[in-house]
């Protein structure tokens, strides 16, 4: 995918370089490089729609000062480059058929490509590559909740009751009444360091936190916070299948497309051969090492 952006870029800055041919400018002129000249026209649509006024005058002068830099930079490299080194028609025909093949392959998985896979594919995979699936980072399980510091006593003391040692429906009902944000579904796993993003928790050595911590009521100025972790995971260990199941599904879509692209390219190359739709006309002669 990345090779086809990259095609896909020069073949637009070639494009931009006045390669290929562009609809005849009008209005007034704006700004000229030697023979070249920016029209009124060529800055339609430079200017987004509700931009103030003075954003707007600001955004159009950038835009003629790249178009002179561009300009002018394309003037010393054309007099600095012989006519060949000019010359860009197989680079150009090589750009389009990239993309004339990307275009294609892109239908055809569309209309090909069996998207849905079995659980028991997703495991087989897993257990077959099960040593490559090594976490870089500890992960965990838990249930936690952000509550206003206004909170009532009984309120506080209910929720540091249910969150130390119930994980039902109890504690899913009074976070939904009063939690400002919260997760006590305990079935993802989650990186530590995304959960300190949600949860305040305050340390420099998370394997010795997530070895001794498992319930922890965190304060702040605004915000009082309660979080039990159910499970851990720590780091180099191996990587739970739940928690790789949608990288596993990436994996095997991509080996399944790369299958059906390769079988599309061996399929017409013999249906080709056997019809003699292509020949090789000079074979080539190879020299013997002595």
């Amino acid at each position: 995918m990345k090779k086809y952006l990259i095609i896909l870029f020069l073949f637009m800055l070639l494009a931009g370089c006045r390669y290929f041919k562009k609809a005849t400018p009008t209005g007034q002129i704006v700004a000229r490089v030697y023979d070249k000249y920016l029209y009124s026209s060529d800055l339609k649509g430079v200017v987004a729609a509700g931009t103030t006024s003075s954003d707007s005058i600001e955004i159009v002068k950038n835009y003629i000062n790249n178009w002179i830099r561009q300009e002018l930079l394309v003037h010393h490299a054309e007099d600095n480059l012989s006519s060949d080194q000019q010359d860009f028609t197989n680079e150009i025909e090589a750009y389009r058929k990239s993309l004339v093949i990307y275009r294609f392959e892109t239908e055809y998985i569309k209309q090909k490509f069996d998207t849905a896979i079995p659980e028991k594919e997703i495991v087989a995979f897993y257990n077959e590559n099960k040593e490559s699936f090594r976490l870089h980072e500890n992960i965990c399980k838990a249930v936690w909740g952000q509550f206003p510091k206004t909170i009532s006593k009984a309120n506080l003391n209910k929720l540091r009751q249910l969150f130390k040692k119930d994980k039902g429906q109890k504690l899913e009902q009074i976070c939904s009444t009063l939690a400002v944000n919260a997760d006590v579904s305990d079935t993802a796993w989650i990186f530590f360091s995304d959960l300190i993003k949600k949860v305040p928790i305050k340390t420099e050595n998370p394997d010795t936190y997530l070895k001794k911590n498992n319930f922890a009521e965190i304060k702040s100025d605004q915000y009082i916070y309660f979080i039990r972790i159910t499970d851990v995971q720590n780091r180099e260990a191996a990587s739970p299948l739940n928690f790789e199941r949608d990288n596993i599904r990436t994996l095997i879509l991509n080996k399944r497309r790369v299958g059906v692209l390769d079988k599309l390219e061996v399929d017409l190359y013999n249906k080709a051969s056997k019809h003699k739709d292509f020949e090789i006309l000079t074979p080539l002669k190879v020299k013997k090492t002595k």
